[in-house]
């Protein structure tokens, strides 16, 4: 009971002031996971913005390549580098201006809606982010972290030293199909210098109402 309580306790945290999960304590809703971290993702990184209705076909965007998670540069965790820039005759040291501004992610995760429990309302997106990132399920945003409401510029993303954990982000269940659902993901630097991006999700069935023991 105590690890229950422990866990509901934060998640609650994490739905409501933002407290982050580590990957340990993430690993806790294992049971749960319909997407675990460390999952393969497609991915596009360049200068051309994806338009604002990218989430509602990303297969068609995301061209760039894809890998395992986490995604990105400047981390000693990153598990698939992506590009940070165009111009590749010169390391990142030796011109440090330019950076791509946003890196977009997506994949599918599969639901069997007959099988949720009865008082399932919602499930997680739990995810970790430098600078910031918009997460949408199924085309429908669920929520944002470091980064303001409304249009999302190239950059403008609230900084953040190093990301040292997940945000969690809920997904009503009358968001979600039967079979495969879509998530997909845009990062956003916080300025041209930037000198890392990260990028890691899961999905899970834990929420405030149903742990997985």
């Amino acid at each position: 009971m105590h690890k229950e309580v422990v866990f509901r306790r934060r998640l609650m945290a994490a739905l409501t002031v933002g407290v982050l999960f580590s990957q340990s304590e993430l690993y806790a809703a294992e049971k749960s996971f319909l997407l675990p971290p460390g999952a393969t993702w497609s991915y596009y990184t360049g200068h051309d913005r994806l338009g604002a209705n990218w989430a509602a076909s990303p297969s068609d965007s995301l061209v760039t390549g894809e890998g395992a998670s986490p995604l990105g540069y400047g981390y000693d965790d990153i598990a698939t580098a992506i590009p940070e820039r165009g111009d590749f005759a010169l390391p990142f040291s030796a011109a440090p201006k330019g950076k791509y501004p946003a890196a977009y992610f997506a994949r599918t995760f599969s639901v069997d809606r007959s099988s949720l429990p009865e008082n399932q309302a919602a499930i997680t997106v739990f995810v970790a982010c430098d600078d910031g990132c918009v997460v949408f399920v199924n085309a429908r945003e669920i929520g944002r972290v470091r980064l303001p409401e409304g249009d999302v510029a190239n950059y403008g993303a609230e900084g953040v030293g190093k990301v040292t954990g997940y945000s969690a982000l809920p997904v009503p269940v009358s968001l979600l199909r039967d079979g495969d659902n879509a998530i997909a993901v845009e990062v956003h630097q916080q300025h041209a210098e930037s000198s890392d991006l990260k990028f890691d999700a899961a999905v899970t069935l834990a929420n405030p109402a149903y742990l997985p023991y």
